[in-house]
């Protein structure tokens, strides 16, 4: 997995869509509620086979998307010491996501790319499996991450062109983005945003948070079960 977004409307007002692309023979996943992990009430879509997941926001606007491999694709090596997914939750446990990603020990994780969000900071965290890779990103320019364990360096910088024509030609809003994640992208079904490899993975659910500092909505379709929620907290 995945295809992330995230695009800011004006400041302090943001909004991020992912696009969870897994294998087929994975259970269908939980949809996003308040739940509690720790001491913290998070909102969340679940991961039914690991109970972790693929993103995940708190009330005081902090966000963390993920998607599986670093820069390049690797050669998945388990058992690991705990999923990528509980990684995410583990994050939000600790006051700030610096602190977090300054201290974590990521040992026997398996290869990650992180988008978080924090304090209107946007922050792009590789782990390789070696090293931590930490950049501070603008919040004023969009951007988009593609999984490097499914996609390519030529269908990354494809999809970064999609983006860049689509914000050219629609207006910059929840509803176009989540078009965008749905429809986006003129290319084969193995490489589009809604992607199907037949028999092996396909794009599962798009969830979508668009946040300001008043309040946040989360939208969320599964395409294995065909439910639907909007959630506004």
């Amino acid at each position: 997995m995945c295809t992330v977004t995230f695009i800011s409307l004006k400041e302090g007002e943001y909004i991020f869509t992912h696009n969870r692309d897994e294998k087929l023979s994975r259970k269908s996943s939980l949809p996003p509620k308040e739940r509690t992990f720790g001491k913290q009430k998070l909102i969340y879509p679940v991961d039914a086979d690991k109970n972790g997941t693929w993103f995940c926001c708190d009330k005081e606007n902090r966000v963390i998307c993920i998607l599986n491999g670093a820069y390049k694709k690797h050669v998945s090596q388990p058992p690991y010491k705990k999923s990528r997914g509980i990684v995410v939750l583990e994050a939000f446990l600790h006051n700030s996501f610096h602190s977090w990603i300054e201290t974590v020990d990521l040992r026997g994780i398996e290869p990650f790319t992180m988008v978080l969000f924090e304090k209107d900071t946007l922050i792009e965290f590789r782990w390789d499996e070696n090293q931590k890779h930490t950049s501070l990103l603008p919040t004023t320019q969009p951007h988009i991450w593609s999984s490097a364990t499914l996609y390519t360096k030529d269908a990354i910088h494809l999809r970064e062109k999609w983006l860049a024509e689509w914000l050219k030609q629609h207006p910059s809003s929840p509803e176009s983005l989540f078009q965008f994640h749905n429809y986006g992208g003129e290319s084969t079904k193995e490489t589009k945003l809604k992607m199907e490899i037949m028999g092996s993975h396909q794009t599962v659910s798009i969830t979508q948070l668009h946040l300001n500092k008043l309040d946040r909505k989360m939208k969320h379709v599964n395409f294995v079960s065909q439910e639907k929620s909007n959630l506004h907290f």
